[in-house]
């Protein structure tokens, strides 16, 4: 038994299996093709991919960056340790980022300027939550710890 269909225009029509199995192709390819894309997405990262720690820079990453000073590895690496966040704190002796050598506070972020980037082992940054706990208070806007070989 057929079923008769009427369109708007009043022509009758037979309803095909022929959509019903291109419908069906279409379904399997567009699953097929987001079956692809989401194994794509999920597979290892590419050349250009972020750092996975963005709080750590290593020996190697210092090293192929070819920058001379380590601000300059800063500056081309991660330029957001450099940038002042503000808080709601206020002190007389608020200087900005804080840059401790291996374990001795050394200054502001201007004496990265003046070390070679040879110097340097690792560079890790703390938040200013992290920096207080670990150093002490007055680092408002966070820490850059330079260490060398000698602080290890």
């Amino acid at each position: 038994m057929s079923v008769r269909h009427t369109d708007a225009s009043g022509v009758h029509w037979l309803p095909s299996k022929l959509p019903l199995a291109r419908v069906s192709a279409l379904r399997g390819a567009s699953r097929l093709l987001l079956f692809v894309l989401f194994a794509a997405c999920a597979t290892g990262r590419g050349a250009h991919s972020p750092p996975t720690n963005t709080s750590l820079l290593t020996q190697e990453e210092i090293e192929s960056s070819h920058q001379p000073t380590l601000f300059d590895v800063v500056r081309a690496l991660r330029p957001t340790w450099l940038r002042q966040v503000p808080t709601a704190v206020r002190t007389d002796q608020e200087t900005g980022v804080s840059v401790y050598l291996d374990n001795q506070r050394a200054g502001g972020v201007e004496v990265l300027r003046d070390m070679a980037s040879t110097t340097a082992v690792s560079l890790r940054f703390y938040s200013a939550s992290e920096a207080q706990s670990r150093f002490g208070l007055g680092n408002l806007h966070g820490v850059i710890q330079v260490t060398t070989a000698h602080g290890r």
